[in-house]
């Protein structure tokens, strides 16, 4: 009789199957069912529409027609709509643009462009949303550009307070306002290092706080200033930053303390303004633009006119 098979009492070790691979998770669509495309096709396919339309208001409706009628593209339709943001203050449009970013496209904005800018910050009510002192700009981390068009605004204090207490720290790279460079305006750039694009009005006649820290927007590339009021001011900007692109609206006064930064130019542009100019100052000018401005590599010109022995 053969003798009894006995098990082993230790534990036998045997492996679990692999679990199946997942598969991707797919987007959902607005019913929460599940997308059939990657997002990253989607988001190619509103890329090239977007692309395909050079008419910015055209664009938008178009964006706007895929965001009601496309469950699958709707979120990567919303997220370009309001990426670049025209905010015409005081509009019945830009109430409703109001209602979407406090609604939560306001993450979405890279670029906001306000028209008809003024500081009335209007009264409380419906019509409150209209103004752009209601936007949700602490909401726009993604935010890095602020333009901000309308008339020639003289105390910039209360703006200054406003963006100093609403946009979130370092985040834009260009800033446009018609304002002057004045101590109020400095509190809000001093918050602002990365900025690369400047364009301000003029220089204050009362400011006091120095522009040769290497704090204040070491990055600055590009400075507009139609009106150059303060030598010195303007001097301290521009020597101690890594400014290639001039749009100035004066050539007069450069001479003095050219030599200082011409070298360092790329771009100078004046083309915006119209100058009478003596006849001996022309050649003086191209002169001190040729033999200083070495790397230039663009030269719009103003537009000249002069009179023979004026």
């Amino acid at each position: 009789m053969p003798p009894p098979i006995t098990r082993s009492k230790k534990s036998r070790i045997t492996s679990a199957p692999a679990p199946p691979d997942r598969e991707p998770e797919l987007p959902e669509t607005l019913d929460g069912q599940k997308s059939k495309l990657p997002p990253e096709l989607l988001r190619n396919i509103v890329e090239e529409v977007a692309l395909s339309v050079s008419d910015a208001k055209s664009r938008n409706h178009a964006l706007y027609t895929l965001m009601l009628t496309s469950r699958d593209l709707h979120p990567e339709a919303r997220r370009l709509l309001y990426r670049d943001v025209t905010f015409v203050n005081k509009t019945r449009v830009a109430g409703r643009i109001s209602d979407a970013l406090h609604a939560g496209a306001a993450k979405y904005v890279h670029s906001l462009r306000v028209e008809n800018f003024d500081i009335d910050r209007g009264r409380r009510g419906r019509s409150a949303k209209t103004f752009f002192y209601h936007l949700p700009l602490n909401r726009m981390d993604g935010l890095q550009s602020l333009v901000l068009w309308g008339p020639w605004t003289r105390d910039a204090s209360e703006i200054a307070d406003f963006l100093i207490s609403t946009i979130p720290v370092n985040n834009l790279l260009k800033f446009h306002a018609v304002v002057p460079i004045s101590n109020a305006i400095l509190r809000f750039l001093q918050q602002q290092n990365k900025i690369q694009f400047l364009s301000l009005h003029c220089f204050d006649n009362s400011l006091t706080t120095s522009l040769r820290s290497h704090q204040l927007m070491p990055n600055l590339k590009r400075l507009s200033l139609p009106y150059i009021l303060n030598d010195v001011s303007f001097q301290e900007l521009v020597e101690e930053r890594p400014i290639t692109v001039f749009h100035l609206g004066s050539v007069y006064d450069l001479p003095t303390y050219w030599t200082t930064f011409a070298p360092r130019l790329h771009a100078l542009d004046v083309s915006n303004y119209i100058s009478i100019i003596r006849d001996h100052e022309i050649g003086a000018f191209i002169e001190t633009l040729s033999t200083t401005a070495v790397n230039l590599r663009l030269f719009a010109c103003f537009q000249v006119t002069y009179f023979p022995g004026f």
